[in-house]
């Protein structure tokens, strides 16, 4: 709220006219304003590559204003003067919205968060103080700072401007399978589940010690085919799930070109979220797209999906802001909340599965989509469904992925089995797959500058290999290719030769890693470099 200093009333306004003398007009107090706005722009504006949209933005830029003019009112019923007030505010804005970042670069040093949240707030204290003690010289000080505090504002401004003008989703094509004539009269449903950074069993079993053979073998059971060898074409989630929706390999060379810098990742982002090969063509067919969205964002929508059964809680943006600020500080130490609230997530994560139990009663029919953040960290459920406390809270991050992955069988199971209770004379299909496998040790620790083509076998073998299976109810998948080595880049296109007689050729499998993180579509061919596959 920006609120000029009241005027003594027994002061003559000032003069308008040329050469006569008037009292200076007294500077608008904006810079708290727009010291509480700048953060919340600034980092939308930074992580405009997973955004879908402004929307995310609204609700946090105007709590953010918002709390930023109440505490301004407070100060200047304190302080009994708008100048200092506004400077005062800006203190307690500024030592908010920054502790975050503070505790990024000094944490190391000082390990204890304790010992900075104390710091920070003499030093905010402090601040407010040095306000109160400026007397007039605060009056002076307020145009400089708006002017200050406006700068970075605008940049911030320029940054989202770019990110709306080019937000329409890009990829894809408007009839990108005018491959299928869809012979025959069957539809049955189509589950698509998507479990991220579920490891392969030879990776789980080689280098985590965990044998998940019983899992694998209930799937077997309910009529899956078990790609036991299976690995996943690309190193993360967005190229991976892109290129299986589209059914072809990605075109690098036109993702760079539509790229803002190298480590751009709004071109593929985007791709999914438009036209893909799978929905699209399904669409065409009569089908019903069902999105059940994880909260990371840039899988959370797409063009074609007819319903998206969305959970309403706080937005990713929103808990990745309030963990840069005091709030994060309160809430506990950063290590059991970070990257994003560990409640909100279950949250998530846990309408997802209910979602997933109640969306077979929905007429068909329909193609259903849901990718999941498990075992994805951050460790969210023990192997019983409950959070991680007390001692097990203390358990390493192997030992959490584990059992968050044990969890994560029950669950697909589970949802296999509500499926299957509804399901009519067409019996659906069901893909489950992962989309990458978990981060080597290295990788973790030095992320973005990780270089793939260094990795050793063991590593690759961690990232790529994949859990993957698929029932196509009455048909023998085998016959139509597939094999104990086969990558999703091929998936739906045995399932479309199987349901639509589509006659589409299966594709060589391929795996691609990317130079670094910074180099997203600098893509590297590792296929000849993972121990054992394909399976002989």
């Amino acid at each position: 709220m920006a609120v000029p200093e009241p005027r003594d009333a027994a002061t003559p306004e000032p003069s308008a006219t040329p050469g006569r003398t008037g009292r200076r007009p007294r500077a608008w107090v904006l810079h708290p304003l727009l010291l509480a706005a700048y953060p919340v722009l600034f980092l939308f504006s930074e992580n405009t590559a997973d955004q879908l949209s402004l929307d995310p933005l609204w609700l946090p830029l105007g709590a953010a204003i918002g709390g930023a003019i109440v505490a301004f009112l407070v100060m200047i019923i304190v302080f009994a003067d708008v100048h200092r007030a506004g400077i005062a505010t800006s203190v307690l804005v500024v030592g908010f919205f920054s502790f975050g970042h503070a505790w990024n670069l000094v944490g190391g040093l000082l390990g204890d968060e304790r010992v900075l949240l104390a710091a920070w707030i003499a030093l905010i204290a402090a601040g407010v103080v040095l306000a109160w003690r400026l007397g007039a010289r605060a009056q002076r000080a307020t145009g400089p700072m708006n002017l200050l505090a406006a700068i970075p504002v605008a940049f911030a401004l320029i940054g989202l401007g770019d990110f709306a003008i080019s937000r329409g989703a890009v990829g894809g094509v408007p009839n990108p399978v005018g491959l299928l004539d869809a012979g025959g009269e069957a539809r049955p449903d189509i589950y698509y589940l998507v479990f991220d950074r579920y490891a392969g069993s030879p990776a789980l079993e080689r280098h985590f010690g965990f044998d998940n053979e019983p899992f694998l073998r209930e799937l077997e059971d309910r009529g899956f085919f078990v790609a036991r060898d299976s690995v996943a074409n690309y190193v993360k989630t967005n190229l991976s799930l892109t290129s299986t929706l589209d059914m072809e390999y990605l075109d690098a060379d036109a993702l760079n070109a539509a790229a803002t810098s190298p480590a751009d990742q709004g071109p593929i982002n985007r791709s999914f979220q438009g036209r893909l090969a799978v929905p699209s063509a399904l669409k065409e067919l009569g089908y019903d797209f069902v999105l059940v969205p994880s909260w990371w964002a840039p899988t959370a929508s797409n063009v074609d999906a007819d319903l998206t059964l969305r959970y309403e809680g706080a937005s990713e943006f929103t808990i990745a802001l309030l963990e840069t600020t005091l709030v994060g500080a309160i809430a506990g130490p950063a290590e059991e909340i970070d990257p994003f609230s560990m409640t909100e997530l279950r949250n998530y994560t846990l309408h997802q599965l209910e979602q997933m139990v109640a969306v077979p009663a929905l007429p068909g029919p329909k193609f259903v989509m849901a990718h999941f953040l498990i075992p994805h960290p951050p460790s969210l459920f023990d192997r019983d469904g409950t959070p991680f406390e007390g001692e097990e809270a203390q358990l390493s991050g192997e030992e959490k992925y584990l059992r968050q992955l044990e969890f994560t069988n029950a669950q697909i199971l589970r949802i296999v089995d509500a499926i299957e209770a509804e399901a009519g004379d067409d019996e659906p299909v069901i893909v489950i797959q992962a989309d990458e496998g978990p981060f080597p040790e290295r990788y973790a620790a030095n992320g973005e500058t990780f270089r793939w083509e260094q990795a050793t076998p063991e590593e690759l073998e961690i990232k790529f290999r994949i859990l993957n299976a698929m029932r196509i109810p009455g048909v023998d998948v085998a016959e139509l290719g597939a094999t104990a080595s086969m990558t999703p880049v091929n998936e739906f296109r045995i399932v479309f030769n199987a349901l639509f007689d589509a006659g589409l050729t299966l594709l060589p499998e391929r795996v691609y890693a990317h130079a670094d993180y910074r180099h997203f579509y600098d893509l590297v061919e590792v296929t000849d470099r993972i121990p054992g596959w394909p399976a002989d």
